[in-house]
């Protein structure tokens, strides 16, 4: 298992990126080849991007955090540009909250705050339910993690035959829709988002992993289980989420009272794109009470 050393890995143009300045790596594991960005320096944060999404979407937040952070955001497995090199990868919700363990060892990480959106924010909840020792903060934008069905873009998937369809002949046009559907301010669904999203999307082996993924992705013990997670947390909710609903958010503080919740008027659900001006200040705020912060 490779530790990240500067030169050690591979590297992808800046131009992947648009608008950071940074260039991506890869950790290599016996198990993923990740795909990741690191940048800043100080007390780690990892971002973990939400289902069908890479870590491109974090492309404002990352210089945002970076002032006071080393900052790592990293695509898992079934997104963007990381391999399931693992022809046994289960897809479940429990192994992809050990990739994210996977993850942290290979960028020499015992702790670090965790922030997830989505189904990032899922496998970041079932992560610090395993190892609360691991994680210092978690922010969670949107996340999943109830026991809830989802909406139909994404149900439709289950069904035999269906499902496979679906994926195989998904479309530039139907990843479009998709995002729109998760901005409150469709303006900044541009062409060149949609365009960065769909090459990810595209790839052949992440439209099996995702199909895999939503067929055995399940968050009944991940609700169960939220009293187990100690650290702080911060929940982040567009108030136009047509995904995620933002009055599940109550659902997760009967069993998280240490969370801090942060409505957000006029935002959707991927509240960090659709409203930064919103979202960084809170994320930079609550990650900066981290008191491992240098």
């Amino acid at each position: 298992m490779s530790i990240d050393t500067p030169g050690e890995h591979d590297h992808i143009s800046t131009a992947l990126i648009p608008g950071l300045d940074v260039e991506s790596r890869f950790a290599d594991t016996p198990r993923f080849r990740f795909h990741y960005v690191r940048t800043g320096t100080g007390s780690p944060v990892v971002l973990i991007p939400g289902g069908g999404e890479w870590l491109c979407s974090y492309r404002e937040l990352i210089p945002a955090l970076a002032h006071r952070h080393t900052v790592y955001a990293f695509d898992p497995p079934g997104h963007g540009y990381t391999e399931v090199l693992d022809p046994g990868f289960a897809c479940t919700t429990d192994a992809m909250a050990d990739a994210v363990g996977v993850f942290l060892d290979a960028v020499g990480l015992p702790q670090a705050a965790l922030v997830g959106h989505s189904w990032g924010g899922g496998w970041a909840l079932r992560f610090a339910e395993s190892h609360p020792e691991r994680v210092t903060r978690l922010a969670l934008i949107g996340p999943t993690g109830l026991d809830v069905k989802d909406t139909w873009d994404w149900r439709i998937l289950e069904y035999p035959l269906i499902g496979e369809l679906a994926t195989r002949f998904l479309r530039e046009a139907d990843v479009a829709r998709m995002l729109r559907k998760s901005f409150a301010h469709p303006d900044r669904v541009t062409t060149e988002k949609v365009r960065r999203t769909w090459d990810a999307a595209r790839r052949p082996a992440n439209r099996r992993l995702i199909l895999r993924l939503q067929r055995r992705v399940r968050w009944a013990d991940t609700e169960r289980e939220l009293s187990r997670i100690h650290a702080p947390v911060l929940l982040i909710w567009g108030a136009e989420d047509r995904y995620l609903p933002a009055t599940l958010a109550g659902r997760f503080t009967r069993r998280l009272p240490q969370a801090t919740v942060r409505i957000l008027p006029g935002c959707g659900h991927s509240a960090h794109e659709d409203c930064p001006a919103q979202v960084n200040p809170a994320l930079e705020e609550f990650i900066g009470e981290d008191p491992t912060a240098t």
